[in-house]
């Protein structure tokens, strides 16, 4: 009975595994994300956007767009996940303050359909 529960639990971690691969292989197939901050490189203490533009097939998308930045100071901890407020169809942002100079990584996760990217943008933040 063990080795039959087994099994079936193989069995569903390989149809799952079978599923992602199917998805990532459209992932890319039109959803097109480009992050950019303003100003390109921070300030320690200074105010900095970073914007997200979001089209699909060459088009800004507007509805059911899922999008969240993971912050991450490079080689070291994460800072943690931020919902960017919607400025436009197709733009999204976030502002913030660092008061930490280094390397900041955001990694943008976005959703549209069954598409899903996750393009790194890389900010230096200085004294």
């Amino acid at each position: 009975m063990k080795k039959q529960w087994m099994i079936m639990i193989l069995l569903f971690v390989l149809a799952g595994c079978s599923s992602k691969v199917e998805s990532n292989a459209t992932q890319s197939e039109g959803l097109e994300v480009e992050v950019i901050s303003n100003p390109e490189n921070a300030t320690l203490l200074e105010p900095v956007e970073i914007i997200a533009s979001i089209t699909h097939s060459g088009t800004s998308v507007g509805e059911g767009t899922d999008i969240f930045f993971e912050i991450i100071k490079k080689d070291g901890p994460v800072i943690g996940t931020v919902t960017p407020e919607k400025v436009s169809d197709g733009k999204y942002q976030i502002k913030t303050i660092f008061d930490e100079e280094g390397t900041y990584e955001f990694i943008s996760h976005v959703t549209l359909g069954p598409e899903h990217v996750m393009p790194v943008y890389e900010m230096k933040v200085s004294p």
